[in-house]
């Protein structure tokens, strides 16, 4: 694969009904909008921590990802999803978009989200 990716290594996209709303929440948790890439109908995010990967957000009403989880791998899942908890807050039935408890599938763990388009995202620790 390291001869055939070029710029990225992986770009995900997801469906997003308001693509200005949409990138505004991506960056409350961090990411960074690339805007050499942005069009009517798409808008690229990226950790500038990880700059080779990016969620690619598609203008279209069609949201929400079924069983699809766009998935970031981090180091401590207790203090990742702390810090997220403290922006986008814990799940609730009232909060959709908040941070699911860990839930543990050896050999990793995983703490699930969404962003406010029910496009389903998580957290998640190697064991």
């Amino acid at each position: 694969m390291q001869k055939i990716v070029g710029e990225y290594a992986a770009v995900s996209k997801v469906n997003a009904a308001n693509l200005d709303e949409t990138v505004k929440w991506y960056e409350s948790i961090g990411f960074v909008e690339n805007t050499k890439f942005r069009t009517k109908t798409w808008a690229q995010v990226y950790d500038p921590n990880l700059p080779e990967v990016s969620v690619g957000l598609n203008l279209d009403s069609n949201v929400g990802t079924g069983q699809q989880v766009t998935t970031f791998v981090v180091k401590d899942i207790v203090a990742a999803r702390n810090a997220l908890v403290l922006v986008i807050g814990d799940y609730s039935p009232t909060n959709p978009c908040g941070v699911k408890p860990i839930e543990s599938y050896p050999p990793v763990q995983m703490a699930y989200f969404a962003d406010p388009n029910g496009n389903s995202l998580a957290l998640r620790q190697n064991d």
